[in-house]
Parts: C-alpha cells; structure tokens; sequence
C-alpha cells in the first residue's frame, strides 16, 4: 500500500493540468529554480503529515496532509505579475474544490492559506504563489497481520480412542 498522500497530491496534479494559467507543467517531482521561459508553472508536494487514532486498540486513523502548491507566473510590470498570480490562485482554487474525483478521495478540506511575493531582480518581474492545503483523510490498517503461512496443532483426545490416530498437519 502506497502512501495516501502522494496519491492525493497526484489527484491535486491532475486536477489542475490544463485548467490552470500553468498549463501542463505541474509538476510533483521537480526542483526549482525554474527559467522564465517555462512560466507559468506549479510545483505540488505533500511535506507534512499528521495522525491520530480514533479508537483506542484500533487500527483507524484520521490523518490530516498539507498539501503545498508552489507556483510562479512573470509579468512585464510587477502589477502585472501580482495579478497574473492572483488568477493563478483563484484557479488553483476552482480546479481543486470543483473536481470531483480529488473531492471525493479526501473527508474534507480543513482550510488553505496562501501568499503571493513578487520580486523585480531580473529583467522579468515573478510573482510567487505559495499556497497551503490541509486535507482530511481517513486510513485504515488491515489488523490481520502477515498472511497465514503453516498451522502446526496438536490435538488431545482425552481418553476417546476413536480419535487417537488422528493426525493432521497442514501447509
């Protein structure tokens, strides 16, 4: 069993290609630095996650899992790459509270917050989105342990003899 997370922070991806100023470049393995040439484009991760049992002897949990979306747009003026981040993280938004695959995978989603920087170094402007998703899930764990490999038993008859030949020993 794969971890839950990243199973979600793909379904985030794929929620988002296409319908977002990015395009197809969300991305869930990649590091930046990015050129200006590839903007727009997001970078998703799930770097936190937290646990907490619902039953006491259970083996249920309620996990909660940051989602972490990075995304850089440029823009000739810095207005223009404020706005232009802006849009990007109102799409963001949209794409993910109105695909109903993602919805349907997660118990809720608990709140997001975001930030938007914008740096004028470069002849481009960046506008920096930074947005962060908390989402509920449930998991469960399967309590039956390693699959049954051998059974050895011996059986007592006490006093029957009917029974006192009889051996079984399966594999």
């Amino acid at each position: 069993m794969g971890l839950v997370r990243a199973g979600l922070r793909e379904l985030a991806a794929s929620a988002l290609k296409d319908v977002t100023l990015a395009g197809d470049r969300v991305f869930t393995a990649r590091s930046w630095p990015i050129t200006p040439l590839e903007l727009p484009a997001l970078s998703l991760q799930t770097p936190d996650d937290s646990a907490e049992n619902l039953a006491t002897g259970s083996a249920f949990f309620r996990r909660v899992a940051t989602l972490a979306i990075r995304g850089r747009v440029a823009g000739e003026t810095p207005a223009k790459a404020e706005l232009l981040a802006e849009d990007l993280a109102n799409q963001i938004e949209w794409a993910l509270l109105t695909d109903l695959t993602f919805m349907n995978s997660v118990e809720s989603i608990n709140g997001f917050q975001s930030a938007i920087t914008i740096s004028s170094e470069t002849e481009d402007h960046i506008g920096e989105l930074r947005m962060l998703m908390s989402i509920q899930y449930p998991q469960e764990f399967d309590p039956s342990g390693r699959p049954l490999r051998e059974v050895d038993g011996t059986i007592q008859t006490n006093g029957n003899d009917d029974f006192a030949a009889f051996a079984v020993k399966l594999k």
